[in-house]
This record gives C-alpha cells, structure tokens and sequence, in this order.
C-alpha cells in the first residue's frame, strides 16, 4: 500500500494504481487499449486501431492468409514494446468470429504467442457478449429493460438485460457485415438484384433463428464499428454529435447507399473506402433487427468490448471461470425442449460413475466435466427426429454457442453424446476420426459410462438415488441405490454395459439396494 501524509502528519492510503492492456482482434480490425486503472479511476494512455481485415481470408476460404498471420504478429509485437513501455501490468487479448472459425487459427496464435509472450484467448459469441454487456453498463439505465447490438464483421451479438441491468439472455448469430459481403461479393456499385439477395438472406436469418423476446419498452444500445458508421452516415459527414438513429433515417440510408460507388460514398457521405465495402451488408442488419423488433431507435455508445475487457481484469475475475458451463448446457437443452429432469439425473449419475471408476479409466479431471455436459444433451437431437437421434445430437452440440469451452471441448461433448446409444464408435465417422488417439480413448470410455447412466434413468423417473463401483481383476460391481423397483433400469442396464464390458475386459455386475433396506442382488 503507498502513503501519503496529510496536513496533520498521518499517513493516508492512496489507491494502488495498475496498468492494463486489452487486446481485441476482430473480423474486421485489431483493436488495442491500455489503461491505467484504480478503484474508481480509468485513465487511457494508449489506444489503436489495425485495420487489417481477418474476415476477408477467413470467412470466404475457411482459412487466415499467410499475409494476415504474419500482419498480425507484427501489429502484437509493436502491442508488446508499448506494453512493456508502459509498464503494463497485465493484458487480455481476445479473438473473436474470423479467428474462431479459421481452420488454421492454431497458425496465428502460436506465433503471437511465441514472438510476444502474450497467449491470445479465443472466446464464443455468448463469452463475447457478456464482455459488452459488461462494457456498456455504464451508459444503460436502470430500471429499464435494454437491447445491446453488436454487428461485426463475421457475427452480431444480441444482448437483453434485466431492470437491474443484469443479462437475461444472450444470442450470437452468424451474420456479419464481412460475412454478408463474402456471401454476396457485390459489384461497385452494388446491382438491385445483389441487394434484394442480401436483404432476403438478413431476413431468412433473422427470422430462422432463436432470438431473444424483448419488452415492449426496451431501449436499444448499439456498440461496435458497423453501428457508429451507421450512425455517422446517417447524421452526415458534419453532424458527429448525434448518439442516435432513427428506423426511417436507415432506410432513407440504404436507398442513398444503394446506387453510390465507394468513391462517391466516401467524396459525398465521408465514409472511407474499407468501410464502404461493408457500410450496405452491415446496414441491411442494423434495418433488419430493427424491422423485427420494431425498433424505432437505436442509441450508439463508444465503449465495447475492449471496455468489457478492462473491467474484467479491474474486477479480477478469473477469466478462465467465465461461465457455469453446465448451467449453458441445461439452456441448450431448454432451448431443444428436452427433459430436464432426465438431462440432470443422467449426468448425476454419469458423474458419480465418472467418480468411482477412475482407477479403472484413469482420465484428466477435465473429462469430468465434458462428460457431464454430454450426459445433460445426450437426448437433444429428438428436437429434430428420434430417429438416429444421437447423430442429430452431436450435430446440435457441435453448432451451438458454449461459453466455456474451447472448440476442441465442445467437439468432445458432441462425439460423447454420439456415442450415447447405437453403434460403437468407429473411424468410418468423421467426428470419431477428427480426435486424437487419446481423446478417442477418453471420447469411448465417457461414452460407455454415459450408456450405463442414461440406461439407470430408463423410466425418466429418476428412481435411482446412487451408484457406486468396486473394482477387481475380472469384474466390476456397481451398486445401485433406488428407492423403488427399478428392473427395467437395470435390465437397460445389463445391455448398455456391453460397451463398457469391451473397452475395459471386466464383466459388470449389477447389484440392488432399496433405499432403507438390505442389500440384494439384482435379477436381470
């Protein structure tokens, strides 16, 4: 703690200072902030702006360039000398949508990692979100319900808060203003029919996905570069101090935009030539969202993510706890209309299998918590047909927003949940055969466990209390505690084990006890 001595010679406290640095690289420029923080006191000392455009590569070819990685490490290593000139105390540098869907990301951000010390984290959509609900709290009102929109290049994030301003949900869509003009790829100026295509491509998204229900009274907030352009454009080149823009403004906006080649936006309305590409795609958003909500107004702040970020860091929360990630499993499966109950007692029981037979299995504590989220989201794939069920169940768990886990968790997830029922699994898949050798290993023995607790729930009545294992040479007894009769369960259960029985070469044995009553072997 530093002191200082006031007028009568006693020592006071002053705040401790420290310095930050929040990195955010986004589909359509690298943004950087260092900020001297204390408890109430945010100073910025240095910020950026890198227009390099990671989208372009990313989203049309699936991969980041040569030429964008090697840019990119050079924009962190200039980030890592002014770090280190101002003595930075700690730095957070996040990716978002181009990064997290390039095939090639390991590429990038090892080489970040290697040429400038700083570990990049890429982060989902909902993680995306909740860093910008945190970032534009200061400029939301109490005691109203508001919609943040964020549109970026290769995602919008969609954020409702609560009266008290806490999130009560969050959605990430992939649609982005560079995503949309890949798609499209229009002509200068951009055609009619390119323009029609892109509005019925907004729409279909729009009106496909599961967005948020919002009040009728809620307040629009809209954050990041395709917005303040939106904003700019609208106003005119001379009026920046607006903050605001109405449905009709946008509107006007397109039909103006529509006919104008980039030179003329940029010699008539300012917009400069970058932006110019992406000024249409981002402002058929901004009229679609606003169309389907009935928005006749949205506010634009200047603060964002990098805001969200310095908070964080000022607050110290522990980035690498950022979610309850099973508490996002159980709104997942809520959003496919599962059974909850079933969902919860699976995974309990899984868990607790996990448990008592890791002597046997021997896998990392962070299969723990994969196979739990499985076992949770094994069923979700009966929203699409019960039919091959467990492949529709992968599928969904592959494609959703899981805040918390890494791309190569929520991959593990879906295979386990695969492999909940049916065939065993084999190279001849592809999600099987995208593992390693030894997450196939730990993806089979969480799917054999995964079999034996989702047969324990056979009735969906949640009869079953516990389940424990003791383990010798040749068997293994798992006893099952119930507090009803539970034949069924345990009949499932005999042949759900066969997998298990495979993998590990040890017959299981099943063995009953009635909550309250003496042990007995169970028939089956």
């Amino acid at each position: 703690m530093v002191y200082l001595l006031n007028r009568g010679g006693k020592r006071k406290p002053v705040a401790e200072f420290r310095r930050l640095c929040a990195g955010d690289i986004g589909s359509n420029a690298i943004k950087v902030r260092v900020v001297e923080v204390g408890d109430a006191y945010r100073k910025t000392l240095f910020e950026a702006r890198y227009p390099i455009r990671l989208g372009a590569s990313a989203f049309e070819s699936g991969i980041l360039s040569d030429e964008d990685i090697e840019t990119t490490v050079s924009v962190f290593e200039e980030v890592a000398a002014t770090c280190r000139s101002f003595s930075v105390d700690q730095t957070r540098v996040v990716a978002t949508s181009a990064v997290r869907e390039a095939g090639n990301r390991d590429v990038l951000l090892r080489a970040i990692e290697e040429r400038t010390g700083f570990p990049v984290e890429v982060i989902s959509g909902l993680e995306e979100a909740r860093l910008l609900a945190l970032g534009l709290r200061p400029d939301l009102t109490p005691g109203l319900h508001h919609l943040i929109i964020d549109i970026g290049g290769g995602s919008t994030e969609l954020i409702y808060t609560r009266t008290d301003l806490e999130i009560d949900t969050m959605h990430s869509l992939r649609l982005g203003a560079v995503r949309l003009q890949q798609m499209v790829k229009p002509s200068n100026p951009m055609s009619k029919k390119e323009f029609a295509l892109s509005q019925i491509w907004v729409r279909n998204m729009l009106e496909n996905s599961h967005l948020p229900v919002i009040a009728r009274t809620t307040e629009a907030v809209g954050v990041a570069g395709t917005l303040r352009a939106v904003l700019d454009a609208c106003a005119g080149r001379n009026s920046r101090s607006a903050n605001s823009f109405t449905h009709r403004e946008v509107r006007k906006l397109l039909r103006t935009l529509r006919g104008m080649t980039i030179a003329e936006m940029e010699s008539r309305l300012g917009i400069e030539p970058r932006r110019g590409q992406i000024i249409i795609p981002g402002a058929l958003i901004v009229e679609g969202l606003m169309e389907l909500y009935g928005l006749a107004r949205i506010t634009v702040s200047q603060r964002g993510l990098r805001d969200g970020l310095i908070e964080d860091m000022a607050s110290g929360h522990d980035a690498s706890a950022d979610v309850q990630v099973f508490d996002f499993a159980l709104r997942i499966g809520d959003k496919y209309g599962f059974d909850r109950a079933h969902g919860e007692q699976v995974a309990r029981l899984a868990v607790q299998l996990f448990d008592a037979l890791q002597p046997l299995h021997q896998l990392d504590p962070e299969y723990r918590e994969l196979l739990r989220c499985a076992a949770a989201l094994h069923d979700i794939g009966q929203f699409i047909s019960y039919s091959s069920h467990h492949k529709h169940s992968c599928y969904l768990i592959q494609h959703e927003e899981f805040p918390g886990l890494e791309d190569a968790q929520q991959h593990m997830v879906a295979v386990i949940a695969r492999y909940h029922r049916k065939s065993l699994p084999s190279e001849k898949h592809p999600e099987y055969l995208a593992l390693t050798s030894d997450q196939r290993r730990a993806a089979a023995c969480c799917a054999a466990l995964l079999r034996i607790a989702d047969a324990l729930d056979r009735q969906h009545r949640q009869l079953v209390d516990s389940v424990s294992a003791r383990i010798d040479d040749a068997m293994v007894e798992l006893e099952v505690t119930a507090r009803a009769p539970v034949l069924l369960e345990l009949s499932a259960g005999r042949k759900k084990a066969q997998m298990f029985e495979k993998l590990f070469g040890r017959k299981i044995v099943f063995r009953l006890s009635h909550t309250g009553v003496e042990r007995q072997e169970a028939v089956v």
